[in-house]
């Protein structure tokens, strides 16, 4: 193994799990006069708020309300937000499966909390990732979104490596912009997306990194 790799992060949208916020979005178009590029579009601003923690559940809910004019109540609104999480990543589990043991691994993911509930229920989040190495944008010490170097330190805390070592890091993320973000930091990031990459551009970057059994 490369001895300078002490640490591996995972995102978890399009890496460790699928999701579509199309589908959502289809589901909440049934409920409001918008489009679905219209919720897109003003649902923006709060669904940033909401995963940053500025906003809880039910005062997202009000502004979605407000703003989509849904007539959904809560209890009616949360299973359609749920919605957009479709399951695990089916070829993440064998990956995780061979990573050397020794390495420790965290989630790091922008989400909020009514997501979380869906993802945090997920076989591969149960089985391979412990709750203290996990870390979501809307956490009260991170209080932050990728691409903001603040929640990168805060998921290289958790397994261990300060932000002065970032380059013991591996990041693996979808989004090119965050993978750019963790490299501008000293650490080292791979891009994979579960829809655009077979598994085994994934699995030869491990391997070439002796990060598998």
């Amino acid at each position: 193994m490369d001895k300078t790799l002490n640490g591996i992060i995972f995102d978890w949208g399009n890496v460790l799990g699928r999701f579509s916020h199309d589908e959502m979005r289809k589901k909440l178009a049934e409920h409001c006069p918008l489009t679905t590029e219209d919720i897109k579009r003003v649902l923006a601003g709060p669904m940033q708020k909401h995963e940053s923690g500025a906003l809880s559940p039910r005062e997202f809910y009000a502004e979605v309300r407000r703003q989509l004019q849904i007539t959904l109540s809560y209890e009616e609104f949360l299973p359609v937000w749920r919605s957009c999480i479709i399951g695990d990543n089916p070829a993440i589990a064998d990956v995780l499966r061979q990573l050397d043991p020794s390495v420790p691994i965290c989630i790091l993911s922008n989400t909020d909390p009514v997501h979380w509930e869906a993802i945090g229920g997920l076989p591969v989040v149960q089985r391979f990732f412990k709750k203290q190495r996990i870390v979501r944008s809307y956490d009260p010490q991170v209080r932050a979104r990728k691409p903001d170097q603040k929640i990168y330190n805060a998921a290289m805390s958790c397994i261990g490596i300060p932000p002065s070592q970032a380059h013991r890091a591996l990041f693996i993320d979808d989004i090119a912009e965050n993978c750019d973000a963790f490299r501008k930091i000293g650490g080292r990031a791979h891009q994979y997306n579960l829809r655009t990459d077979p598994i085994t551009t994934l699995t030869a970057e491990l391997r070439r990194l002796g990060a598998m059994q």
